[in-house]
């Protein structure tokens, strides 16, 4: 039984986090399953807490660095609670539930996910950016060259890009034709 000082859920999250950056606490080594556990923990016993959305994210991440055989399932779905609210880190668990499907060998359900994000008017370029190489990644990775193209073109397209994000789009559509035995 958790205590029910009013402090208890700072407690408890800050023990997800220690556990999560690793090394030692007190004499006892610390595992990456730790981090997760007090994070569930967390969410179990404050669903109310105004960090719930902070320990859903980080207990994905802490779910992926334990490398289990359900941690992938685990992330997407702490990634998807937190980016269905429109709290600070929705935005970037959108991003790294995408990413993770990529990763995760689906890329149909990444490619959806990414094409709806990119309807939205009011998405930061940065993640535009981001999503843009996401999508013509997983299309890369379905060799569909042109529609990964298609991604990088209007990646270069856009207005004020910065110089770094036009070189890796450059880097990487000199691949793909490299691919195809277009030099």
């Amino acid at each position: 039984k958790l205590p029910e000082h009013e402090l208890a859920p700072r407690v408890l999250f800050q023990l997800g986090q220690r556990y999560r950056t690793g090394g030692e606490l007190g004499k006892e080594n610390i595992k990456i399953g730790d981090a997760y556990i007090s994070f569930e923990k967390f969410l179990e016993a404050y669903p109310n807490h105004e960090l719930v959305d902070a320990a859903r994210f980080l207990g994905a991440l802490a779910a992926m660095a334990s490398g289990t055989e359900d941690s992938v399932d685990k992330a997407l779905t702490r990634y998807q609670e937190v980016s269905a609210g429109s709290g600070p880190l929705a935005s970037e668990a959108r991003i790294a539930r995408v990413s993770l499907l990529i990763d995760s060998d689906q890329q149909d359900l990444a490619l959806t996910e990414i094409e709806a994000e990119l309807e939205s008017d009011d998405l930061p370029a940065s993640d535009r950016y981001r999503l843009l190489i996401l999508a013509a990644d997983a299309s890369g990775q379905q060799n569909n060259y042109e529609k990964s193209l298609g991604f990088y073109e209007t990646l270069l397209a856009m207005p004020g890009l910065p110089i770094a994000w036009a070189n890796r789009a450059h880097f990487h559509r000199g691949q793909i034709f490299e691919r195809q035995g277009r030099n």
